[in-house]
């Protein structure tokens, strides 16, 4: 893996760390090409959750602005393109995903920890899409996963303004899960990745792409997959395991 990229696992868990610091980890093609690489890896591994996260102080402050400078339009679409399929893999990966924030979370940077289940936030954080004030949109599928989470109008709000929220509003509007306190921040991600690690891996894979096809309005294929899932579930050897221990011994 490239120096782009530092993974490091702990039992169940498992750290990627955005490692640009002295560029407060602004993205680079690289780097989304590694993330991509890197979830491939996990998956195939005994790994139960995977924490995304930024060496150094910040998360990310966004793309790198250098290297936008020298894309023409035909590049710069097939850059948003690719972008946009890597972090639609990373919201679609079949295992529980945590961005584990400080500093800033901006731009493109807020895009990849959208695309996450979890995010949990210092009480440092700083969170926008300031592309409006470049002249320029989000790339990556800002858009439609904010008007999931926040409605139409916080999202207008965040993207057309393009001014910056801290944590508390953050959490506040649902652009986040949880704020915490910054010296706490790997302990109370790592409490809430052990916990995902007890679940069925196969209930939590089933739940995420129920919620993903509610969210994106195909209610009635949702429907019938949850139903399927719960008929299949029934049958697993974890389920029949853990309610023989529940159930009183006769």
């Amino acid at each position: 893996m490239a120096n782009s990229l530092i993974i490091k696992k702990r039992g169940k868990l498992a750290w990627i760390l955005l490692n640009r610091p002295e560029k407060l980890n602004a993205l680079t093609d690289e780097m989304m090409e590694e993330l991509e690489k890197a979830l491939e890896m996990l998956n195939s591994e005994e790994i139960r959750v995977v924490i995304i996260s930024g060496n150094g102080d910040s998360f990310s402050s966004g793309a790198d602005l250098n290297t936008l400078m020298r894309l023409k339009r035909k590049e710069a679409e097939e850059k948003a393109r690719r972008w946009k399929i890597i972090l639609d893999k990373l919201e679609s990966f079949p295992k529980p995903t945590i961005a584990a924030i400080r500093g800033y979370c901006l731009g493109c940077g807020l895009e990849l920890a959208l695309a996450c289940d979890f995010r949990i936030a210092s009480e440092n954080a700083i969170f926008g899409q300031p592309e409006v004030n470049l002249g320029l949109i989000p790339g990556a599928g800002a858009p439609k996963r904010l008007i999931r989470l926040l409605g139409e109008t916080k999202t207008k709000e965040l993207i057309m303004l393009g001014g910056e929220i801290g944590s508390k509003e953050a959490e506040k509007i649902g652009l986040i899960t949880k704020t915490v306190p910054e010296k706490s921040l790997e302990k109370e991600v790592e409490k809430i990745a052990l916990k995902l690690a007890e679940k069925s891996p196969k209930a939590l894979e089933k739940i995420k792409h129920v919620i993903k096809l509610i969210s994106e309005g195909r209610s009635l294929k949702a429907e019938d997959l949850e139903s399927r899932a719960f008929g299949e579930l029934i049958e697993d050897e974890e389920f029949r395991k853990k309610l023989t221990e529940l159930l009183p011994k006769s």
